[in-house]
């Protein structure tokens, strides 16, 4: 009874937002020339945070610059050479490393990354556009919420690969509704080539593909009474060899080595849902999230929201799939949090409103324009602010010589707001670019990058996606060797300089007896290692 209870209320909550197929080929609310007005001012205002800094302190943007710079300079630069490798293998999250490399050949790294990042929102509110356009088959105001969540939690911890990942699988699901009906040798070619591609993007956008058509043709069949039929024979058919696709690459990959590296952990669901909304200010993140609910609740009470029924069955899925899904999954952290934002893409790509006046469809796209723009400036402006920290540490890896070999530790007490830190985690990788230097905190886990460490230099960098080191630990080093016997367990022997993130501008020389201050930064100290003349002649 229970069951049964669940299923009327789920019925209930739902009843409001579906739609049959003619509402959905309903007259359009604006004309197409109006909506493409709208999302060009909306893409322009999306991309401006990102050209108004050299930088965008998208948290481990940084770090993939560097890998980047690599990539594309590891034959002809001696000191990257002598530290770096790179082994190609069957990797799902090479999207950066296959797209951007090449365009260093005609510019530098800082704007071949801009392009891409650029190329990450245009794929993602496009992708709800051409998903929307594929159940409508006309232009819809609805994909337009998509630039209101354009800038997330995600967004800003850079995770590039996933969300390229998220609106290429949103791009590959529209493909498979509009040519579904004309099944043939195209129609299978191109489904394994969107596979392969989103592989290479992000294991994730594989599952995601997968669950936006298996819930399309979910509804379909059932559209037909659940028939046995041709089309059920080779949907089935199609889908699972899709799979197989996905399996074999895994299976034959060095990814496969991370399969056992999973963990559960329910107290991160929140969190992943309120990742969709936040950004600097929590209180504006507030305000958005209430005019998000409030329109919803709207929209739903005056039945001008309606969801494509296949996007019922997909939104259902999801919720089902998020409250399963581990902490983390083959060795990847957040694996399900990010699910909620790539679940909200897909429904608004689903959804269509039916607004009974043209005043009504202006307000709704005047509100929309206004909230986006703000949130806009608000990103921008924190990235200005950001950018002054940024310069300065341009400004001290100016002053380390090439090939220097960095370690990058914290602060005892980190100083400043977690978001703002977060930002700035990765900028020391700039090293790299700049000065050809080893940094320890690269990105060098073997399953998850192409790039690796030649030996002896490996013993010395963190392989494992660890947390920073801080100052009182490398300290207490000097003085013992530590049990479990860290990458910074004889820090003192092997590096030439030290990064202090995130302590205070005023704060003291944590040991003077190793460390001289080299540049001291309003988030950052730069120390260079004093080492004795045996250390020196015993150095890897």
């Amino acid at each position: 009874m229970k069951g049964l209870a669940i299923l009327h209320a789920l019925k209930t909550v739902f009843a409001g937002l579906t739609s049959n197929k003619s509402l959905f080929m309903s007259r359009p609310e604006l004309a197409k020339s109006e909506i493409a007005v709208v999302f060009a001012v909306l893409l322009i205002g999306a991309c401006l945070p990102v050209l108004s800094v050299q930088l965008p302190p998208l948290g481990d943007y940084a770090n993939h610059l560097a890998r980047m710079h690599i990539i594309a300079h590891v034959g002809s630069d001696p000191f990257l050479g002598q530290y770096f490798t790179i082994t190609w293998g069957i990797i799902p999250n090479l999207a950066f490393d296959i797209l951007v490399p090449p365009l260093l050949h005609l510019m530098d790294v800082f704007t071949a990354g801009k392009i891409f990042v650029i190329a990450v929102i245009v794929v993602l509110v496009t992708g709800p556009m051409a998903l929307n356009w594929a159940v409508t088959r006309q232009l819809s105001l609805a994909p337009l919420l998509t630039f209101g969540f354009i800038y997330n939690g995600f967004f800003m911890l850079g995770l590039m690969n996933y969300l390229f990942g998220v609106g290429l699988a949103m791009w590959a699901s529209a493909v498979w509704i509009m040519l579904r009906e004309r099944a043939g040798w195209l129609f299978v070619l191109q489904s394994i080539a969107f596979t392969l591609a989103l592989f290479f993007c992000h294991l994730y956008a594989v599952g995601l593909f997968l669950l936006a058509i298996g819930s399309y043709e979910l509804w379909d069949w059932q559209h037909r009474r659940f028939r046995f039929d041709r089309r059920l024979f080779l949907t089935g058919l199609l889908i699972l060899s899709l799979l197989a696709c996905a399996v074999i690459l895994l299976l034959n990959g060095p990814t496969w080595s991370l399969s056992g590296v999973y963990d559960w952990d329910d107290q991160g669901k929140i969190e992943g849902i309120a990742l969709i909304f936040r950004l600097y200010d929590d209180k504006f993140d507030l305000v958005v999230l209430i005019a998000f609910l409030g329109g919803l609740g709207v929209g739903l009470r005056m039945r001008i929201l309606h969801m494509h029924p296949a996007g019922i069955v997909c939104l259902i899925i999801s919720i089902a799939l998020y409250l399963a899904m581990p902490t983390t999954l083959f060795g990847s952290m957040m694996a399900d949090q990010r699910l909620p934002i790539a679940g909200l893409m897909f429904a608004i790509g689903f959804i269509r409103f039916t607004l009974p006046s043209q005043t009504g469809r202006l307000v709704f796209v005047t509100v929309l324009t206004v909230i986006c723009m703000v949130r806009f400036g608000e990103v921008a402006s924190r990235w200005q602010q950001i950018d002054v920290y940024v310069q300065e540490f341009r400004q001290a890896i100016a002053l380390l010589p090439q090939g220097a070999r960095v370690l990058v530790a914290q602060a005892d007490e980190a100083d400043g707001p977690a978001a703002l830190n977060d930002g700035m985690s990765h900028i020391p990788c700039l090293a790299v670019i700049g000065r050809s230097a080893l940094v320890t905190s690269l990105f060098t886990v073997s399953g998850k990058q192409i790039l690796g460490v030649r030996h002896p230099y490996s013993e010395i960098v963190d392989r494992d996606d660890g947390y920073l080191p801080n100052m009182s630990q490398l300290i207490a080093a000097e003085g013992m060797t530590p049990a479990s016997d860290p990458f910074w367990a004889t820090w003192f022997q092997d590096h030439d300089y030290v990064f202090e993130m995130f302590g205070a501008p005023d704060s003291e020389n944590a040991n003077p007896e190793r460390l001289e201050p080299v540049f001291r930064g309003s988030k950052f100290h730069l120390f260079r290692v004093f080492k004795d003349t045996s250390e020196e002649d015993e150095k890897p």
